[in-house]
């Protein structure tokens, strides 16, 4: 379990969440810093472009805005 600090904007404290949460945190700032672009993305994280989109709905994201 890991101690994550929410951006200041949401005025929150950090907070513990699951290891899983930040797998997918990892995945979705990825996909932010390429605009949405999973082929760019995958390539940027190493992967398949098909195995993102897996382990995007298995976190539950999506790049629809």
């Amino acid at each position: 379990v890991i101690a994550l600090h929410i951006s200041s904007k949401f005025n929150v404290s950090p907070l513990i969440i699951h290891p899983r949460a930040t797998k997918a945190e990892y995945f979705l700032t990825n996909l932010e810093k390429t605009d949405g672009m999973v082929s760019q993305a995958s390539d940027a994280l190493k992967l398949r472009r098909t195995t993102l989109i897996e382990k995007m709905k298995k976190y539950g994201i999506s790049n629809k805005s």
